[in-house]
């Protein structure tokens, strides 16, 4: 008999890093959605703030999961703690400037 193995979010890295950025997709374009409606007076702060942490966690999530593909080989050039410098600070790298220019772009708006 052979064993089938399954793979899913359960087993494979690959499947939790598809799930935490489509989960940020989602809230992130919520959170962008509810900035505007909260702009043109219908809606509260909290609940932009509250999207916009979780639709972060999500991200962060997302990265983890990204990082722990290549931690998973076992390679030592792909060590946890090499690998989680490189991919949080590339998304520190990255997100930062990009905050930046989204809330100049804003405010020009």
């Amino acid at each position: 008999m052979t064993r089938r193995t399954r793979m899913g979010w359960r087993t494979s890295w690959l499947s939790r890093e598809i799930i935490c950025f489509g989960l940020f997709a989602a809230l992130a374009a919520s959170y962008a959605a509810a900035a505007v409606w909260h702009v043109l007076g219908g809606l509260e702060a909290n609940v932009d703030l509250a999207l916009g942490a979780a639709a972060a966690l999500a991200g962060l999530a997302g990265v983890a999961c990204s990082a722990m593909v290549y931690v998973v080989t076992r390679r030592p050039f792909w060590s946890m703690g090499v690998t989680s410098l490189k991919f949080f600070g590339t998304a520190l790298c990255l997100g930062i400037p990009l905050a930046l220019l989204i809330a100049i772009l804003s405010a020009a708006l």
